[in-house]
């Protein structure tokens, strides 16, 4: 019988244990045991690694968190801090009224007689309010280009936009916006900017005193706007006819905007979209429908859609035609609305309250805080 090696670590004489039939097997004929098997040691390896990419991930993950925390501090800071200059510019404006108010008219460079009816008619009568007015155009052809040179020459009341083609597509969509940013990167802060469209009135003296007057005080993150709620719940906007924003909000656009440049979508829906999407808080001061309305000589109820001029009517629109412009300029002068002059020009109308667009409209100037939904 073979008998293991007498001087084999850990190995003893084995004959009390086997019987004469049994043979012992030498497990380790070269004089080495291993203190292990390799696939323990490979399992224990594994463990170790897991380890060590656990605690990496757990540092980086901690060291990526306190970077990303830190970013978002200091992006929301600087954000702060530009709103806050932005309304202390605002204020500055506010106080010295020498830039309160800018108001944009979106128009075509083809529209000369349009714009000649809008210098002498409300831009005239309210000159005294010493708001800043502008003819906002994208660039012409280049054979009308001499004819704008040389109108701006004679009043030097024209924003060109030349960077964009002048066609529908732009003026229904990144027109006003673009607007905007030429005002910020061109001219003084202003309390408040409004951009109106050139086939809508403006009642400056019930604007001033029912809509600027009162939000001079504080102009911060203020629309002033014929409330399109009742069209899009789910995104709330201000109605493109003529809205106006205070300085911080003019600013704010912008960066929203540059940051995610909605190219195709209409221009006041575009204000909703980048406010409500950011979940952007600002107040909404309502024009309601017997202020801002379509104009139709049919139509006397003043708190629908649409309807004829009242003495409560500070944004008359939809006068397509020059001659339904100069008629509804008529009824105003230089203090406002001439009740003399609106009975006189209503009384040509045979009206019908069942004709016109109907359409759930505000009955009362109202207040709102939106934050991309109704608080």
């Amino acid at each position: 019988m073979a008998r293991a090696h007498e001087d084999e670590p850990g190995l003893e004489d084995k004959d009390n244990d086997f019987s004469n039939e049994h043979e012992v097997v030498d497990l380790y004929p070269h004089g080495y045991k291993p203190s292990m098997t390799k696939s323990k040691k490979t399992y224990i390896l594994a463990i170790g690694l897991l380890c060590l990419v656990v605690l990496t991930s757990i540092i980086t993950f901690k060291l990526t968190s306190k970077s990303v925390s830190d970013g978002i501090q200091k992006d929301e800071l600087a954000r702060a801090r530009i709103a806050e200059q932005d309304y202390r510019d605002s204020i500055y404006a506010r106080d010295t009224l020498q830039n309160y108010l800018l108001v944009g008219t979106i128009t075509a460079y083809q529209y000369r007689s349009r714009r000649d009816i809008i210098r002498n008619t409300w831009q005239k009568l309210y000159k005294r309010y010493n708001a800043t007015f502008r003819f906002i155009i994208c660039r012409p052809p280049d054979e009308h280009l001499k004819e704008i040179e040389a109108e701006n020459a004679t009043y030097g009341d024209i924003i060109g936009l030349y960077h964009l083609e002048e066609n529908t597509q732009n003026a229904l969509t990144i027109k006003p916006i673009e607007f905007f940013k030429h005002v910020k990167a061109n001219y003084p802060p202003y309390t408040y900017v409004s951009r109106i469209d050139d086939d809508a009135f403006l009642n400056m003296p019930a604007f001033w005193d029912e809509y600027l007057k009162p939000n001079l005080a504080d102009p911060r993150r203020i629309i002033i706007a014929r409330d399109m709620y009742p069209m899009n719940p789910a995104v709330p906007y201000p109605g493109g006819q003529f809205y106006t924003v205070s300085w911080d909000i003019l600013s704010l656009l912008i960066r929203l905007y540059e940051k995610n440049p909605l190219l195709t979508e209409y221009d006041d829906i575009l204000v909703g979209r980048l406010m409500s999407e950011n979940r952007e808080w600002y107040r909404l001061v309502d024009m309601p429908c017997y202020k801002a309305f379509d104009y139709n000589p049919i139509v006397s109820d003043p708190n629908r859609w649409e309807h004829m001029v009242t003495e409560a009517a500070v944004n008359p629109h939809k006068m397509k035609t020059d001659e339904i412009f100069l008629e509804i300029a008529s009824m105003f002068d230089e203090n406002g609305v001439n009740s003399t002059a609106i009975n006189e020009v209503n009384s040509r109308y045979d009206h019908d309250n069942t004709k016109g667009w109907t359409v759930a409209c505000s009955q009362n100037i109202s207040f709102r805080i939106y934050t991309g939904k109704v608080l």
